[in-house]
């Protein structure tokens, strides 16, 4: 318990220093106010209009990645039954270290009487598996082929090679995790909890495509702020803001997720004033995620309510 209680501890202290520390640096080194003032040039209407329709398509393909573990447990399982959750769920847990809150969906599904709580968890643990796999190789990727950043930035080798062995290190963990699950919950039976290898690829390949939706948002979020970089750039870049926000513990990445993200743009030659524009856009969009989390959190309800009532 002791142990429990200092680990918890010194995560809360780190997440603190460095949302502190982070938010100072931004707030003392960098001028906003014309970052804030090239904003106003932006067709609110049209981003946000791109915005919603790139995440929910993001948020459909994810409820199907679910809906394909989902069914191992339980093969009668329709797409509607998972869509609501994992839509709330998946744009609200932005704001919950390491998006973990939705995890939730675990508990709701089980008490819908959808699934059982131990496949919930091995299942959710092979989306996390798969994503940290994606998002490391996307760095990777992104790393050797952009030459613009191996000009600008020396050892570049080593940060994909970091990033790699981080993204590893971490399915590693993850997986251990899953088996101390599985046993004591009395099996270990992997076929069972997270299906069949063809189970696996298509989580994959729906993993993938998730993530290219994730590109395409931050192309049309950095787009509207007259930034343009390649797909290699894009690619990294995500992989940057989300590890680096991931390991800091912060709800959101706020503060360190911005600094990596602006540090890494001017590095590559972004105009600092555009830069800081590309950063404010990038938390405008994340609430506009919540938002839309928000939306189907109350189209869920009055649906819900409209269907107790019919009955």
């Amino acid at each position: 318990m002791l142990r429990y209680f200092s680990v918890k501890n010194f995560a809360i202290t780190l997440a603190l220093t460095l949302l502190i520390g982070s938010i100072w640096y931004l707030l003392t080194q960098y001028e906003w106010l014309n970052a804030t003032t090239n904003l106003r040039n932006i067709s609110i209407v049209n981003f946000v209009v791109m915005i919603f329709l790139v995440h929910v398509g993001f948020l459909v393909i994810r409820t199907w990645r679910w809906m394909v573990i989902v069914r191992v447990s339980n093969p009668g399982v329709r797409f509607g039954d998972l869509y609501w959750t994992s839509a709330i769920l998946l744009s609200c847990s932005i704001i919950t270290p390491g998006q973990l809150g939705e995890a939730l969906k675990i508990e709701l599904l089980k008490r819908q009487g959808i699934l059982n709580r131990l496949p919930g968890i091995s299942g959710f643990v092979l989306e996390r598996l798969l994503d940290i796999i994606v998002i490391a190789g996307m760095g990777v990727v992104g790393f050797v082929l952009d030459e613009r950043y191996s000009d600008h930035f020396d050892g570049y080798q080593g940060v994909a090679i970091i990033l790699f062995v981080t993204g590893i290190s971490i399915t590693g963990l993850l997986i251990a995790f899953v088996f101390s699950r599985l046993k004591k919950g009395g099996s270990l039976n992997l076929r069972d909890a997270l299906g069949a290898p063809v189970v696996w690829g298509k989580m994959t390949l729906l993993t993938v495509v998730g993530w290219g939706l994730i590109a395409l948002a931050w192309q049309v979020v950095l787009g509207a702020a007259d930034i343009r970089i390649s797909v290699q750039e894009i690619l990294w870049l995500i992989s940057l803001v989300t590890i680096g926000s991931i390991l800091s513990l912060i709800p959101g990445g706020v503060g360190v997720g911005d600094l990596i993200a602006l540090k890494a743009l001017i590095g590559i030659g972004v105009d600092q004033v555009a830069a800081q524009s590309g950063v404010l856009l990038l938390r405008i969009y994340a609430a506009i995620v919540v938002a839309i989390g928000i939306i189907h959190l109350v189209c869920w309800i009055f649906l819900s309510t409209f269907c107790w009532n019919r009955k």
